[in-house]
C-alpha cells in the first residue's frame, strides 16, 4: 500500500503541553482520506496570552480527556504515514517528546516541511508563515489561524499548490 500524507498540526501551552491536536491523511492524488481533531486537556491552566492567539479557552479544555489517555489514538493516526507539518523541526520534536513521556517510541518514517517546500519551490514569496503563504496563493480567506484544525487545512492547501508548482517546473522542459 502508498504510504498517505498526514498533515498535522498542534497547538500548545506556554510550557509546550498539547491542547489541541488535528491531522488530515492524504492519499497520493491528495484527496482526503481521513481526518481528527482533538482537543486536549492541559496539567496546567491554559494561560491568556494563549487563550487569545489560539481561541482556546480553560473552559473548553476542562471536560476533554488528558493527552495520556489520547496518546495511542494520535499515534496509530500518525505512525505509518509520511508526515507533514509547516514547521516540522519545531512540532516533530514536541510529538517525539510528548509521545515519549508517556512511553511511546514515535520516529517518523519520512517527514516533510512546508515551509522548507515552500522557500524552494515559491522563492519570490515574502513571508514563509502560514497566514502569510495562505493570503499571498489565496489559500483560505477566514479567520483562525492558530486554530490546528484550520491550519491543517490551509497547510493541505498549501501541499497541493507546491506540488502543482513542481509538477508545472516539469512542464517547462
Amino acid at each position: 500500500m502508498d504510504r498517505l500524507f498526514c498533515i498535522v498540526d498542534i497547538e500548545l501551552t506556554d510550557d509546550k503541553e498539547i491542547i489541541q491536536f488535528s491531522a488530515t491523511k492524504l492519499d497520493k492524488s491528495f484527496n482526503e482520506v481521513s481526518s481528527i481533531n482533538y482537543y486536549i486537556q492541559p496539567k496546567k491552566p491554559v494561560s491568556t496570552f494563549v487563550t487569545e492567539l489560539t481561541g482556546i479557552s480553560n473552559e473548553m479544555l476542562e471536560d476533554k480527556k488528558f493527552f495520556e489517555e489520547v496518546a495511542d489514538d494520535l499515534y496509530d493516526f500518525i505512525k505509518d504515514d509520511i508526515l507533514v507539518c509547516h514547521g516540522l523541526p519545531s512540532d516533530y520534536v514536541i510529538l517525539k517528546k510528548r509521545f515519549h513521556d508517556v512511553g511511546i517510541m514515535y520516529k517518523a518514517k519520512m517527514s516533510l516541511d512546508t515551509v522548507e517546500l515552500a522557500r524552494l519551490f515559491m522563492p519570490s514569496q515574502i513571508s514563509y508563515k502560514l497566514s502569510d503563504l495562505s493570503n499571498s496563493l489565496n489559500l483560505y480567506s477566514g479567520e483562525g489561524f492558530h486554530n490546528a484544525a484550520i491550519d491543517v487545512k490551509v497547510t493541505v492547501k498549501l501541499l497541493e499548490a507546491i506540488a502543482y508548482k513542481i509538477a508545472s517546473l516539469n512542464d517547462l522542459n
